[in-house]
């Protein structure tokens, strides 16, 4: 419960007799246990006095990280949920509200745009990434317009930009090294249909043997980036090493299973095969960058 009133030392003394209170600096007010012991206690510190007590729920993070931060917690999964974004990008939300409301100690529904500037400022002053940044706005537009219906305050929320780079395109010769650093037929076949299709090694892994298709020289992305289905192209020496693979291995399901046939290879074990071939470069004396 919060409890306001123009400062004096009587009032300060009164409330600091309160068990459970506490002093917030920031929205300089003070909140207490919402329980009918309490609220009978600030009646009788504060008989003909002017306080102001709201029953509002919780103002800090104590208060919250149980009721308050979980419930909205829930609430914003599951408009993620209905929004059809992934499981890995709706962790990355959840967390991001979780950071936003530590940082905010107090109900989010109470707090003002200057606050919500502030916090994307302070995580810019910590030189994290603006895509991160980006991320956290993102969470904040959600929270506001759409769970607390207070868009007003998210309606001008300015955008991190990132810095644009090139991007680091390997040559062909490195490539080449690269995937000659393999440790067998299966390794080489992934990374050789990660670099020749250009595909994300998430879209990779997710590959099943009727995507290649060969009569075409395509190969079938089902959900890529943004949940969409996309053709990429499929070429002769890459079909040949898969022909090859094909009958060393005989995938079933997948084409590139992982230790349970029945699922995909993991995208951590993709990512140790890149690894294990770049690290064979280095002893090798070829140089992968």
């Amino acid at each position: 419960m919060i409890v306001n009133f123009d400062y004096s030392p009587e009032r300060v003394a009164a409330i600091k007799a309160v068990p459970g209170r506490r002093y917030h600096p920031r929205g300089q007010y003070w909140t207490v246990p919402h329980t009918s012991e309490v609220v009978e206690q600030i009646q009788t510190l504060f008989t003909s006095d002017r306080v102001v007590a709201s029953a509002a729920v919780g103002a800090t993070t104590d208060e919250l990280s149980v009721e308050r931060i979980h419930e909205m917690v829930s609430k914003l999964d599951k408009e993620l949920t209905l929004r059809g974004y992934s499981p890995r990008t709706r962790d990355t939300y959840r967390l991001h509200l979780q950071r936003f409301l530590r940082w905010l100690r107090q109900d989010p529904a109470i707090v003002c745009e200057e606050q919500l500037r502030d916090y994307l400022l302070e995580m810019l002053d910590e030189a994290l990434s603006a895509s991160y940044v980006r991320q956290a706005r993102a969470v904040l537009v959600i929270l506001y317009r759409d769970l607390l219906d207070q868009g007003e305050k998210v309606a001008e929320l300015p955008s991190a930009k990132e810095r644009k780079r090139l991007p680091d395109v390997l040559s062909r010769e490195k490539v080449e090294r690269l995937l000659r650093s393999t440790a067998n037929l299966r390794e080489e076949t992934l990374l050789t249909v990660i670099y020749s299709a250009g595909l994300r090694t998430s879209e990779a892994i997710q590959l099943r043997p009727g995507d290649i298709l060969s009569d075409r020289r395509q190969i079938r992305v089902r959900a890529g980036k943004g949940k969409k289905d996309r053709y990429t192209v499929l070429g002769d020496r890459t079909l040949a090493l898969l022909r090859r693979y094909y009958q060393a291995y005989r995938p079933g399901e997948w084409l590139f299973p992982g230790r349970n046939p029945d699922q995909p290879m993991s995208r951590s074990s993709a990512q140790r095969i890149f690894r294990r071939a770049r690290k064979a470069c280095s002893k090798k004396g070829w140089a992968y960058y």
